[in-house]
């Protein structure tokens, strides 16, 4: 990659204008550096970036002093919310299926046989109607969606990479798509799986 990013460079200032090579033309000299720290960009979600922004933009009214009314509204609902939340140790451990009404039931029934016989394979049973299914999954601070989230928008946070070191030799790297989280009910207590395949 690093070397079709280097004959791009080159060849730019022929193909646009020696002025438009600016710092972020210049970022692109370290772009296959940063995927190779921290994955393919497509794999970056901005999801909660995206969100904070909006709701920053609700705290301000009008088109003066922007700043200053977000930071001071800002500020009083902190102020206000100190005392309702309380944090424990678990913050960064624990992990929960989040109910809504979200959930796409389209997604289910296009995947259902091949979802049963995956289960079938795992589990040695069918689902029955224990199965609880779920479009969100938290683990600490993060969130998992899935395809089965009807409100996702553009976002492709479903996409997900798993490494697999069960080959001592070499690793692998495997791409794929959650479509839905589940909870099964296994000797009268529930079991959480993260439901991923293709």
């Amino acid at each position: 990659m690093s070397k079709f990013i280097y004959i791009y460079l080159t060849h730019f200032s022929r193909i646009y204008n020696p002025c438009k090579e600016l710092y972020s033309v210049h970022a692109l000299i370290h772009l296959w550096q940063e995927v190779e720290q921290h994955g393919g960009l497509a794999y970056q979600s901005l999801l909660a970036f995206e969100s904070c922004l909006c709701e920053f933009e609700k705290l301000a009214h009008g088109s003066t002093l922007l700043c200053e009314q977000i930071s001071f509204w800002w500020c009083v609902f902190r102020q206000i919310r100190s005392r309702e939340v309380r944090y424990s140790s678990n913050l960064f451990t624990d992990e929960q299926l989040i109910l809504d009404n979200f959930f796409g039931e389209h997604v289910l029934d296009n995947y259902r046989q091949e979802f049963d016989l995956v289960y079938n394979q795992m589990l040695g049973e069918f689902p029955n109607s224990s199965l609880r299914c779920y479009s969100w999954y938290q683990h600490g601070l993060i969130i998992y969606h899935s395809i089965s989230y009807t409100r996702r928008g553009n976002s492709n946070s479903y996409d997900v990479c798993v490494k697999d070191d069960s080959n001592p030799i070499q690793s692998n790297l495997y791409y794929g798509q959650i479509l839905f989280f589940f909870m099964y009910m296994i000797n009268r207590s529930y079991s959480e799986t993260i439901c991923q395949f293709k």
